[in-house]
């Protein structure tokens, strides 16, 4: 008996590492015949128009928060805490659950990144429509290992684990309260708040079983944890095929010596990283290894670089390109260590 049609809503809102994966899922729901939208940033637009995914842009500005000199100082210490007390992370996740519920009216199924999953998790109250939350990183506590942020992921210490996993999903519970405390009263969800248990909202998701799909390689971890509820699937890497060709000025580049393989030197969107940073880096790559760069800006702009390496013949300044057509050109991917940049390095094996 054939399956009946779905409409679904995906929802996300991030840098490319959180948009790109988000699209493929889409389209894998489009091929399998379900009717979708995907709601997100104003930066995976052009992204969703390639592949033909209907796109509603949410309101926000990833960019500035990711410039934002609290932001920086809030990674760099560690203090999780403080990124809820950002005014840009607030404008931008605190802000937009209507935005959410009136996209979801009329569909069967809602599908959110873990950053959005508060205001998601209003509506599904507010219309009783089911949602169903992915990560693109472990996310579910486990002790045999500690939470991705951690210092100590990588410890057999089962105590310390199960803390690490505490102190991260508490992070981000909290990040949602700030929709749930928005819009609980006003959307007619209670007199009252709800109180959460230490986890903030994520202990709710845990309580009620509420589905949650891990996209990344069971091998990135080794093996399925033991210890993981059955609501918790890991189900691989979303993969995203690039629709057409490498530039033909990368193209020209790989071709002038195609068997000395060049570095590629990608810190994605983390657009807070200084170019001339990246600049000595890729330079150091070239003068101590003997190696070629491509340097990718990514969300950093290329006239912010200094136009003097361009004049270096080893060296390639390009604003992006498609990772899995690229990666299998590189001897060495350089990046910042995201979710989809190591995965897409996985994927083609590249050495990162």
């Amino acid at each position: 008996m054939e399956a009946k049609s779905k409409k679904i809503l995906v929802v996300t809102w991030g840098t490319r590492g959180d948009i790109q994966p988000m699209i493929a899922l889409c389209r894998g729901f489009i091929d399998a015949g379900h009717e979708v939208t995907l709601q997100g940033p104003q930066e995976g637009k052009s992204m969703a128009d390639k592949f033909s995914i209907p796109y509603l842009t949410l309101s926000g500005d990833m960019a500035a928060l990711l410039s934002s000199p609290d932001f920086h100082r809030a990674i760099q210490t560690q203090n999780l805490e403080s990124l809820k007390k950002i005014k840009e992370f607030e404008e931008s996740l605190g802000s937009i659950g209507p935005e959410i519920l009136e996209a979801a009216a009329n569909k069967d199924l809602l599908v959110t990144c873990f950053l959005l999953a508060g205001n998601v998790w209003l509506v599904h109250k507010k219309t009783n429509i089911p949602m169903v939350i992915v990560t693109f990183q472990p996310l579910t506590p486990t002790k045999e290992f500690g939470a991705f942020l951690s210092p100590d992921v990588f410890t057999s210490d089962f105590s310390k684990n199960l803390v690490s996993w505490e102190k991260m999903l508490y992070f981000a519970g909290h990040i949602c309260d700030s929709a749930v405390s928005k819009y609980w009263k006003s959307w007619g969800l209670g007199s009252e708040e709800p109180k959460f248990g230490p986890l903030g909202v994520w202990s709710e998701f845990h309580d009620n079983k509420i589905p949650q799909i891990e996209a990344y390689s069971i091998e990135a971890i080794g093996k399925r944890p033991e210890d993981y509820p059955d609501f918790v699937k890991i189900l691989g890497y979303f993969e995203l095929q690039a629709t057409g060709p490498l530039d033909p000025k990368i193209e020209e580049f790989l071709q002038k010596d195609p068997e000395n393989k060049p570095v590629l030197v990608t810190f994605g969107s983390m657009a807070f990283v200084q170019p001339q940073m990246l600049t000595d880096l890729a330079v150091a790559i070239i003068e101590k290894l003997g190696k070629r760069v491509i340097l990718s800006g990514g969300w950093i702009k290329v006239e912010e670089f200094d136009n003097s390496i361009i004049e270096n013949e080893n060296l390639l300044l390009i604003q992006e390109a498609p990772y899995d057509l690229l990666f299998p050109r590189c001897s060495t991917i350089v990046h910042h260590g995201g979710a989809g940049t190591t995965g897409t390095a996985l994927i083609v094996q590249c050495a990162v």
